[in-house]
């Protein structure tokens, strides 16, 4: 409970206000400077244990300092208490400068004591709310239970707030992945200078260089701000949850600062296609001939790959006419194979070499289209000269 001196000051208003006294107003504004001096935003709390209460309050709880505990212990019972002693039990972030232990004594029924320790507070800690853990005990009971002490602190805190990829889904052999990382600074302090390195599991790489870096500037309290990173996904990664880290460079409080947060990234699996085999049939290709072209198809991958189709491509630089361009193979399962045959027909000039046929996969699932390519080679020869004989 924050101590409100509004009521107060309100009143000291209208006395000096009905005594029309220059000389009262001159010391409303010295008492209510004295309050703000020892500190008007005083934290005082009250807690009943069995016969006791107890009253604690403090102000100015802040990192790397001290501060000044006052607790009153009052006893409500309705009998005398013996051998009362209290003792602070401190643990991180707080230490106690003097003695923990207060030797009461007695204590009649209605009667209240008072006492004051000296609080310390460890460097680097956190803003937020940390218990002090007391205990009371008499010659009857012993009692444990904590004091909330609310920390301030000049320190940043930074953490990771949502990670969003672009696509949503991740899933294997994908290029250029866009991952967007929220950092929060949650602390009493800004954070100068932030700089993030994307740390990826096995399966995921950076798509080029220094793309695994963000310099974010200044995140000051309260306050974040998005690192963008692009990834590639191999082709054998499998599905589950991934392992990322973010390492954080950064300097606050005057403080140079290196820390490594975790997340995760979800990976789904796809439909995944490698092509087992091709062939030419018949098996020798000239300039001027008709063949037809066979290419074998298997699912790798770790879903059902609906509406599969392959295609072929033709260019400029490539001597062959498909009749046909798209083979429709239909739905493959896991580990199922399929079969495209393309006829074509070679150009009359052209030029004997090995070329290479661009070929698309193109399958279906959960309403994603997924999009592979491969290249298959096709060998033009030189046909055979028949010799005359003599």
């Amino acid at each position: 409970m924050v101590l409100d001196f509004r009521d107060f000051s309100e009143e000291l208003k209208m006395k000096c206000n009905s005594n029309k006294s220059k000389i009262n107003a001159g010391i409303f504004v010295l008492v209510l400077s004295l309050f703000f001096i020892q500190g008007v935003f005083a934290i005082t709390e009250v807690t009943e244990i069995d016969d006791y209460e107890i009253e604690y309050s403090y102000s100015g709880a802040d990192e790397d300092d001290d501060f000044t505990l006052t607790v009153e212990i009052k006893n409500i019972g309705n009998s005398d208490k013996e051998e009362v002693v209290f003792e602070l039990d401190p643990s991180d972030p707080f230490g106690v400068d003097g003695d923990e232990d207060w030797n009461i004594g007695d204590l009649a029924v209605g009667e209240s004591v008072l006492e004051t320790f000296r609080i310390e507070v460890d460097r680097g800690t956190d803003e937020g709310n940390y218990d002090l853990d007391f205990e009371l005990k008499d010659s009857d009971d012993d009692y444990k239970d904590e004091f909330d002490i609310e920390v301030n602190s000049d320190v940043s805190d930074l953490i990771i707030g949502d990670v969003v990829s672009f696509p949503l889904t991740i899933v294997p052999d994908e290029d250029d992945l866009r991952l967007r990382v929220s950092i929060e600074n949650i602390g009493g302090g800004d954070a100068d200078f932030v700089r993030a390195k994307l740390i990826l599991p096995s399966g995921f790489s950076s798509s080029s260089s220094y793309s695994d870096i963000s310099n974010l500037g200044t995140i000051k309290s309260g306050q974040s701000k998005t690192a963008t990173f692009y990834v590639d996904t191999s082709f054998d990664l499998e599905s589950g949850l991934k392992n990322g880290r973010i390492e954080l460079d950064y300097k606050t409080d005057g403080d140079k600062k290196l820390e490594t947060l975790n997340f995760d990234l979800p990976v789904r699996g796809k439909p995944l296609f490698s092509i087992s085999s091709s062939s030419v049939s018949p098996i020798d290709v000239y300039s001027g001939s008709e063949n037809s072209l066979r290419i074998e198809i298997i699912n790798v991958g770790e879903e059902e790959g609906e509406e599969t189709s392959v295609r072929v491509f033709e260019n400029s630089d490539l001597p062959l006419k498909f009749d046909e361009k798209t083979n429709f193979i239909g739905t493959l399962d896991k580990g199922e194979s399929g079969s495209a045959v393309f006829d074509f027909e070679v150009d009359s000039n052209a030029k004997v070499s090995n070329y290479l046929v661009k070929v698309q996969v193109r399958t279906l699932s959960d309403d994603n289209i997924f999009v592979s390519e491969y290249n298959v080679p096709v060998t033009v020869s030189e046909r055979e000269r028949s010799s005359r004989g003599t």
